[in-house]
């Protein structure tokens, strides 16, 4: 029996599903980082909740629920507000946490000379829960 992985799961192409509770995880740090830098380039803008509501012609009810918490955002409601609130546009990159320096595989983008997100520091990685077909990992 194998104990450790020299490569991650995702890193290639399987017909393994992928556990439930590690893409909850993955969803909930993108929308939380998403809305984080929404939150950031709002309070930079100086502009109020009013008048963002008048620049994007929604209720401003509806502006305060959507500032209040992260929310499942259409990806169209998320470009209308970074474009009302800074006039910027979002430029996406793809990048590859379970590559790197852990695993001895080079992250792609960083190889490649790309501008992006820095990693977080390397943290321990411990099974959560198991079953007879699958162990689900997350970092410690």
């Amino acid at each position: 029996m194998r104990t450790s992985r020299s490569r991650s799961q995702l890193s290639s192409f399987t017909d393994e599903p992928i556990a439930l509770g590690t893409m909850g995880y993955l969803r909930a740090r993108s929308k939380r980082r998403l809305f984080t830098l929404l939150l950031e380039e709002f309070k930079k803008s100086g502009i109020t909740q009013a008048q963002l509501a008048r620049r994007l012609n929604m209720d401003k009810s509806l502006v305060s629920r959507y500032l209040g918490t992260p929310a499942n955002w259409e990806f169209e409601t998320l470009c209308d507000f970074f474009f009302a609130i800074c006039g910027c546009v979002m430029d996406v990159h793809l990048t590859h946490p379970l590559e790197g320096e852990a695993s001895g595989i080079p992250n792609r983008a960083t190889s490649e000379g790309q501008n992006v997100m820095p990693q977080p520091a390397a943290r321990s990685v411990e099974p959560v829960s198991r079953d007879d077909k699958q162990i689900v990992y997350m970092a410690a």
